[in-house]
């Protein structure tokens, strides 16, 4: 139907066009046609179409090939504002702010194939918790619904560094990337006929999104040690073949941790984006001279992480993917009330409020987030024990021996190396989730 309301749209555009060739109006034009015999009037209007015909495919060409244009796009590194770069070359001074954004072009690129792929475990070393498990869990819920994300025609056009933010511990450099796509949900009974039929109609559409880089203010650039580059930021051994596993072969050290190099750690829609101001007040001192995992960076992905640890607990109606990660109290007393949501975002991950009860530290986070494009909002209240005393930072709790992350089921040990596995992990814990 859209192609033939199309191609009568060029068919009364072809007459217009042959009525001025003819330097007469178009009544006259039909009045003249009108006089003559039917073989006539046939041949005139077979001109028509003929001409309409060319004037749409050439136009359906043109489309097509600027799309195709899009696709070849060399990507635009842009010059960073040169306070951005001074800002964390105060701390680092072999920081090139070039290479820096070369390699998170690589690794956008990486994290768009493991989601086409769903096989986000081929980036899980690369990103923080949080991050790691918005996708994957992302795709296990589009899964238990039936619906799976195609794209094709995929291009990076730009990247550029847009602001840095620094605190006592810790910078965040955040990246702007401006892409193309044709992107689409589907079911997964779609034939692929079907599915490259809708990519042939389908468009490549722009979207921009802000990249959030962190690492410790004490990390350092060298060459050969860099994250983004394929190497551990420790010891420089190449990271390639460590699958799921978040820490090196060589050196043992946890890679995505933040300490050594920058990992991403929040992806937000340009239109909602916007560097959280209320936590910036929030005097952490105190709390951090009790345990190193009081800090902001760590709170906000951690939060995030429980966030969708959460909702795949909604999902299957049950406690036991999060479990390991909450109180017992919380565990013990939870509805196993089942709660499919769909096109779940979250917009923003804000530290509120921070407080001792007891030896106990309690974090109070807001979470704006939608569901069908419907806005919520919820506090989440995190609680960390004296005794807790994680080490790896940003990184996801992960088996102590290998690396590898633990399953999302009550098993007592790892499936990679039969290590035993804590029922509850040593990190800060979900406590209470309430409407905001």
């Amino acid at each position: 139907m859209k192609n033939f309301v199309i191609y009568t749209l060029y068919f009364l555009i072809s007459f217009l066009i042959f009525a001025g060739m003819e330097k007469d109006s178009i009544t006259n034009i039909l009045k003249k046609n009108a006089e003559i015999d039917s073989p006539g009037a046939i041949i005139f209007f077979t001109w028509i179409f003929i001409l309409s015909a060319i004037v749409y495919l050439f136009s359906e060409w043109i489309l097509k090939n600027k799309d195709a244009k899009k696709e070849e796009i060399e990507t635009n590194y842009y010059e960073p504002n040169g306070n951005l770069v001074q800002n964390i070359q105060s701390h680092d001074p072999e920081f090139d702010a070039l290479q820096f954004q070369k390699n998170v072009g690589t690794l956008v690129e990486k994290l768009n194939k493991a989601w086409c792929e769903n096989k986000m475990g081929n980036v899980r070393n690369l990103v923080s918790a949080g991050v790691y498990n918005r996708f994957k869990i992302q795709l296990d819920l589009m899964k238990k619904q039936g619906i799976k994300n195609v794209m094709q025609h995929w291009a990076l056009s730009s990247v550029d560094l847009i602001e840095v933010a620094t605190d006592e511990d810790y910078q965040t450099a955040h990246i702007q990337i401006f892409a193309y796509a044709k992107d689409l949900n589907l079911g997964y009974d779609v034939s692929k006929e079907v599915i490259e039929k809708l990519f042939s109609e389908a468009r490549q559409t722009p979207y921009t999104e802000i990249f959030s880089f962190v690492r410790k203010k004490t990390g350092k650039t060298f060459k050969g040690k860099s994250l983004l580059e394929g190497n551990c930021p420790n010891c420089g051994a190449p990271i390639e073949g460590l699958g799921e596993s978040n820490q090196c072969n060589h050196c043992h050290t946890i890679i995505n941790s933040g300490e050594y190099d920058w990992v991403l750690a929040e992806i937000t829609q340009v239109e909602v984006w916007n560097e959280s101001q209320s936590s910036k007040n929030i005097n952490l001192s105190e709390f951090k001279a009790k345990n190193k995992l009081a800090a902001k960076q760590i709170i906000e992905d951690r939060a995030s992480y429980l966030f969708w640890r959460y909702m795949e607990s909604l999902a299957v109606g049950s406690v036991e993917p999060i479990k390991r990660d909450c109180k017992i109290d919380l565990a013990n007393n939870w509805i196993s009330e089942k709660i499919l949501y769909s096109d779940i975002a979250v917009g923003a991950v804000d530290l509120k409020e921070i407080y001792f009860e007891g030896d106990e530290i309690f974090a109070e986070v807001y979470i704006q987030w939608s569901q069908n494009f419907n806005p919520e909002e919820s506090l989440f209240t995190l609680s960390l024990a004296p005794s807790a005393n994680k080490n790896s930072g940003l990184a996801e709790n992960s088996c102590t021996n290998c690396g590898a992350p633990y399953p999302d089921s009550d098993a007592h040990a790892c499936e990679y190396c039969n290590h035993p596995i804590p029922k509850v992990v040593n990190d800060w814990l979900l406590t209470t989730i309430e409407d905001y």
